[in-house]
């Protein structure tokens, strides 16, 4: 889950809050910032997505929490569950973020992406496309309508 696990909640904001003050003051208020907000639970996930819309985040990027991640990859109503409560509970658009260093174990299925799709419609189709693009088999693609 990266160096940010080590970091607690305020360092993450002050971080979020620094980098968006200073892609303001360099011109670039147009640069969306994404902010990590995986942690070790869903309540703590979204928790921290709050956190980062509140410091001047504009999406969010989520891991499956790395400790539960065995047990997830057994449990698909699990890991749909978490991903579902997290975009329904983010105030910002949640991106996920699947790394196969990791979670090489952990496929996500297309109808989790599906219902993600669903909750997250406000994300841009860009955004999506890209997600897709680095998550889903060659074959998958996106496109709005």
């Amino acid at each position: 889950m990266g160096e940010a696990i080590h970091l607690s909640h305020d360092e993450r904001a002050t971080l979020i809050r620094t980098a968006r003050e200073t892609l303001d003051l360099a011109g670039l208020t147009h640069m969306p910032l994404i902010a990590g907000t995986g942690a070790g639970s869903t309540r703590e996930t979204i928790e921290l997505c709050k956190e980062a819309e509140n410091a001047g985040a504009d999406y969010a990027i989520v891991i499956a929490s790395g400790y539960f991640a065995g047990a997830l990859s057994e449990n698909k109503k699990a890991l749909k569950a978490f991903w579902s409560d997290v975009a329904e509970n983010s105030p910002i658009p949640v991106m996920i973020y699947n790394c196969k260093l990791t979670h090489f174990f952990l496929r996500l299925e297309s109808v989790i992406l599906i219902l993600f799709l669903k909750i997250q419609q406000q994300a841009p189709v860009s955004t999506w496309t890209l997600i897709l693009s680095l998550t889903l088999q060659p074959t998958a693609q996106i496109s709005a309508g």
